[in-house]
């Protein structure tokens, strides 16, 4: 199981694919306006979280290879055109985060392997549930 601070980077993933893939968002738009999402989270999800009756952790093992093959190729460019950027250091650093992450990832060849009723697929595509 990941811990809390383990779960951030997921999070952003599997929305920067949800967003690319059904919204017409790009993974670059999604990071450069985390904080905004981070905002909300502290303003309305963080304060309430210990009233909760119950809190599923949704992360699975396989989960990360696999967001970093949806995902991998857009960060070398992201870093690159934001380092000499001051606007973007926010981003940046975030971008940074997660491109250490994925260079200690295994490579996946594809995702066959992850099953059509797999919360992940709500993420990636091919789900077996009408979710878009």
């Amino acid at each position: 199981m990941l811990s809390s601070k383990s779960r951030r980077p997921v999070r952003r993933l599997r929305r920067m694919i949800r967003d690319e893939l059904f919204r017409a968002y790009s993974p670059e738009k999604t990071i450069l306006h985390w904080h905004y999402v981070r905002r909300g989270e502290l303003k309305h999800i963080i304060p309430y979280q210990s009233s909760a009756d119950v809190v599923v952790n949704s992360s699975l093992a396989y989960e990360l290879p696999v967001l970093k093959r949806h995902l991998g190729r857009h960060f070398p460019g992201f870093i690159e055109r934001w380092r000499e950027d001051p606007r973007r250091m926010d981003a940046l650093l975030r971008a940074e985060r997660i491109q250490r992450l994925f260079t200690a990832l295994a490579d996946v060849p594809d995702d066959s392997f992850v099953p059509t009723g797999s919360l992940l697929r709500e993420f990636i595509g091919g789900s077996s549930y009408d979710v878009h």
